[in-house]
């Protein structure tokens, strides 16, 4: 019954997370049509950087080591203790963000010359007054990221799941109206969302039992201080990610105008695809795992991991084949329209198929990361981290020069591969039960099953003979009979969590069912 719950849980976060995708790529769609590849695109994506990459790195370092510490606290001294412990580190976390707001403000010029080092003159000076803007986001994606986490530790998984939500809907009606407004406009929209959200959470969260109270902050704290000699490691672990992003930013905008543009457009429609899955899984199994190691449970701990694995590269595998054969229609059906044109999609396709080769290992390193974590080792996930981000540097530098702008994701890539096959090794290493032949049989049956979804897409297509009229609806009909293929292959290769995720859509609808009767 426990299995078949969480199988529900884990469902309807993925719907939740599936629904957030598509409004985030409407919102890109949106922001595509409206400024294309152009100078405005290139220095709002520069504005948003600081609060949404640079900082997201420290705010996921100290809530990553939150949860085990919580669960420990919870189990041995009660919610009374937790929850005292949960507030202190978030007045502490809150001061923290509104000293680097004030930082950043005041440097914001010379933060923006690093970021942005290939800008314009005009470019440069709209990017610094919308990271000025921008920045006031700071303390509110503080309040967001702990109110998260706590309800996370707390194993409620749907609000968490749901709250990016508004502030994407507000974005996008803001761009509705981008002609009047300007991008200043859209950028001020950003922080309406964010006070929006976090005004959501504060009431969810004081219904189960927390509301932040100003106290004095207790530095002494015991498990504040195991919690700092853990921050460091997650750190540099947890913000390999935002440092190549950053990294292809910086390099993007010395490669002419609207390179910035195409790099974030193509790392949004790849992010979106190993996302939706990685991120929901690993945000899922954090805290089980926590608790399955501390009460040494370790044969259950290994199958969570595995099938955990497993299900990444169920989902996000086929999702490469169609993105490395589909990537230019997939990038045409999404944002050429209005500003964005024909060159728009050629620079952003290449992009797009470049990222997307590491696309499952991107999946990998996420839910590897967190079983590292929920293990109290910080050590391994840093170490590759710190390789991902120097291979990720000297290859984007090396073949940005040999082979031009493709070159910097497809260094991404390579990185990502690098990290996630290290980290796949110190598992194997770490754990002894792991059962490795299992996995890797089950990766064998999930690739060969989306090579049949590509050649199928490919024959259907094929044989419908489209012109330009009917293209996209005859490709998007080749690529749905390849899914059905893909999951009926998966059926007969008898891959046991394609059976559970059915099982917990069947139990669903049966539920459903029964309610109304």
């Amino acid at each position: 019954m426990k299995k078949k719950a969480g199988a529900k849980i884990l469902l309807f976060m993925l719907l939740l997370a599936l629904a957030q995708k598509f409004l985030g790529f409407f919102r890109e769609m949106l922001l595509a049509q409206q400024f294309g590849t152009s100078i405005e695109t290139d220095a709002y994506i520069i504005g948003l950087t600081i609060p949404t990459v640079v900082f997201a790195a420290v705010l996921a370092a100290i809530t990553t080591t939150y949860i085990p510490i919580y669960i420990k606290i919870k189990n041995q001294k009660g919610e009374v203790e937790a929850t005292t412990f949960t507030n202190n580190l978030l007045l502490i976390v809150l001061l923290i963000s509104l000293v680097a707001m004030i930082f950043c403000q005041i440097f914001a010029p010379f933060i923006v010359g690093i970021v942005g080092s290939g800008l314009s003159a005009e470019g440069n000076s709209i990017a610094v007054n919308l990271t000025r803007v921008s920045l006031l986001m700071l303390p509110l994606l503080t309040l967001i990221a702990m109110y998260k986490v706590y309800l996370e530790a707390r194993s409620k998984y749907l609000m968490p799941a749901f709250i990016n939500i508004p502030i994407i809907v507000i974005v996008i009606i803001s761009l509705m109206f981008a002609d009047k407004i300007g991008v200043l406009g859209v950028m001020i929209a950003n922080i309406v969302g964010a006070i929006i959200q976090v005004l959501i959470m504060a009431v969810y969260a004081r219904k189960e039992g927390y509301h932040v109270k100003f106290t004095k902050i207790n530095l002494k704290d015991k498990n504040l201080k195991e919690m700092s000699l853990l921050v460091i490691p997650v750190l540099i672990g947890t913000s390999v990610q935002q440092v190549n992003i950053a990294v292809d930013r910086i390099l993007g905008s010395r490669l002419g105008e609207g390179s910035i543009a195409a790099l974030s457009f193509g790392q949004k429609i790849n992010e979106v695809f190993f996302g939706l899955i990685s991120s929901t899984i690993s945000t899922f199994i954090f805290p089980k795992l926590s608790n399955l190691n501390s009460s040494n449970l370790e044969n259950q701990f290994e199958e969570l991991v595995r099938r955990s694995l497993n299900l990444v590269s169920l989902v996000v595998l086929p999702i490469t084949m169609i993105v490395i054969f589909y990537n230019e229609f997939i990038v045409r059906i999404l944002f050429e329209r209005g500003a964005f044109n024909e060159e728009s999609t050629v620079l952003t396709s290449s992009a797009l198929l470049f990222y997307s080769i590491g696309m499952l290992f991107l999946g990998f390193r996420d839910v590897l990361n967190r079983t590292f974590y929920s293990m109290g080792n910080t050590k391994t996930p840093m170490r590759n981290a710190a390789i991902a981000t120097v291979s990720n540097i000297i290859l984007s530098i090396v073949l940005m020069n040999i082979i031009g702008f493709v070159g910097i994701p497809l260094a991404s890539s390579i990185s990502s591969i690098i990290t996630s096959t290290l980290l796949l090794i110190s598992l194997r290493a770490t754990i002894s039960k792991f059962n490795f032949s299992s996995f890797i049989i089950v990766q064998i049956k999930i690739l060969l099953s989306s090579l049949v979804l590509i050649i199928v897409s490919k024959y259907c297509i094929g044989l419908l003979a489209p012109n330009e009229s009917f293209e996209a609806l005859f490709n998007a009909v080749g690529i749905l009979i390849g899914f059905l293929v893909y999951g009926l292959s998966l059926f007969l290769l008898r891959v046991k969590e394609v059976r559970m995720l059915v099982g917990g859509i069947l139990d669903k609808i049966k539920g459903r069912k029964e309610k109304k009767k």
